[in-house]
């Protein structure tokens, strides 16, 4: 969340669905004036969903002509999973949110967001929430000065976001997250907790994201600890342990797709026949989804 660029609005079921609907019908759509009409959403919330729109990676705004254009990961989510009905999708769409440290708006302004700070630069797996806060600020008040009301308000739409719980304060709000259901977070009383399931990180999602972080930083390999101690990748971003990151290490060993090179000193792990765009991967991912899908009917 790009200090408040989310309106106090989280990421809800069906939101990325409308919007990418919304731009392959009409591209410059969310940008006309009158658009939260023609979207029955209110301004605030229109506001929101676009912020989401670019923060998942799934669209990118052209701040120049207006206009919203449907990335190649969009694509892929919009055709073959855009209500985010499996758990690889959803997945997909958190390490989006959590890898990028700053987010463009419709002006072209970037800012720093709670997502990549919590789940990357935050130490520790268990804190009161004014504690959190207090964290956040710190964090936060070296890139801008901004109001204290702001970042609790980030922190707010967060916990609502990742709760495992779903407590809402508001017995009306029934909507939720579809990323709740991926278990990174847990909220009781005053204490929040990261928390790590590994039955909801498959392997092609741990496959993606180290074919992902390979291409852009134009790496050979990565070491088992580099894996789960450093920001962006799948340690850090899932709460991962070690223990479970080698259960879809030995298994991605298994199927020919890396090689996990073991010595007394260190664990390296290379991606065999990498693909140069890490987008082939989700392809396949839907395309043998769609495959066993067909011939179970």
């Amino acid at each position: 969340m790009g200090f408040g660029q989310h309106q106090s609005f989280y990421l809800r079921e069906g939101w990325l669905h409308k919007g990418l609907e919304a731009v392959s019908l009409d591209e410059s759509l969310l940008s006309k004036p009158d658009a939260f009409e023609k979207m029955g959403i209110g301004k605030n919330m229109l506001t929101a969903l676009r912020f989401w729109l670019i923060a998942t990676g799934v669209t990118k705004y052209d701040v120049k002509n207006k206009i919203f254009s449907i990335t190649e990961l969009g694509e892929e989510i919009f055709n073959n999973d855009s209500n985010l009905n499996l758990p690889f999708t959803r997945a997909l769409i958190h390490y989006n949110l959590a890898k990028n440290s700053e987010v463009n708006d419709l002006n072209g302004n970037r800012s720093s967001t709670v997502i990549y700070w919590f789940f990357n630069e935050l130490e520790g797996n268990m804190f009161e929430r004014d504690l959190l806060l207090e964290k956040f600020t710190q964090w936060a008040s070296k890139f801008k000065d901004i109001s204290i009301n702001s970042l609790k308000r980030d922190i707010d739409c967060l916990l609502y976001m990742y709760d495992i719980n779903n407590a809402f304060e508001d017995p009306e709000d029934v909507l939720h997250s579809p990323l709740s259901s991926l278990e990174l977070v847990s909220k009781k009383d005053n204490i929040v907790k990261l928390e790590g399931k590994i039955e909801n990180i498959s392997d092609e999602l741990i496959y993606y994201i180290l074919v992902d972080y390979m291409n852009i930083h134009e790496l050979d390999s990565l070491t088992l600890n580099e894996v789960i101690n450093l920001k962006k990748l799948p340690g850090k971003l899932f709460n991962l342990k070690s223990e479970q990151i080698l259960k879809n290490i030995f298994s991605l060993k298994k199927q020919g797709k890396l090689e996990f090179i073991q010595t007394n000193n260190l664990d390296t792990i290379q991606i065999k026949n990498r693909p140069v765009n890490s987008i082939e991967v989700i392809k396949q991912f839907y395309k043998e989804s769609r495959d066993i899908n067909e011939s179970i009917i």
